[in-house]
């Protein structure tokens, strides 16, 4: 039987710092990054504020209709925004008719998880 694909997603933080400035007085910018399991197929949607539900979920289900799978899992971390996220765009789905599920892998594992698609793909440089 096979596994049907999954579609982790988690917050990611990032920063340019100029030479001349000190890394404490630039913002990080904050983006929902989301990976396709199948193909490994990353995608970014960079955000103001964690508060942009109705842009995240937008963002999730476009990606999930890019990639085209019938079936798919979302998986998340316990963050109360992202598991909000979660339930929103599995919801949205299932009104539709597309089989979907979401998972919460154990503390740790999906994060691992992610990392190892994001450098496989030459999107993660080392830290």
């Amino acid at each position: 039987m096979a596994k049907n694909p999954t579609l982790p997603f988690d917050f990611a933080y990032t920063k340019a710092v100029p030479e001349s400035k000190d890394a404490k007085e630039v913002d990080s910018m904050i983006s929902l990054v989301m990976v396709d399991s199948s193909t490994g197929y990353v995608h970014a949607a960079p955000l103001r504020s964690k508060n942009q539900r109705d842009l995240m979920v937008r963002e999730l289900l476009g990606f999930a209709g890019l990639v085209g799978h019938a079936e798919l899992v979302f998986m998340c971390d316990n963050e109360p925004t992202l598991r909000q996220l979660q339930r929103m765009a599995v919801n949205a789905r299932l009104s539709l008719g597309l089989a979907t599920r979401a998972t919460t892998p154990p503390p740790y594992m999906e994060t691992a998880w992610l990392r190892m698609q994001l450098a496989e793909s030459g999107h993660l440089q080392g830290r």
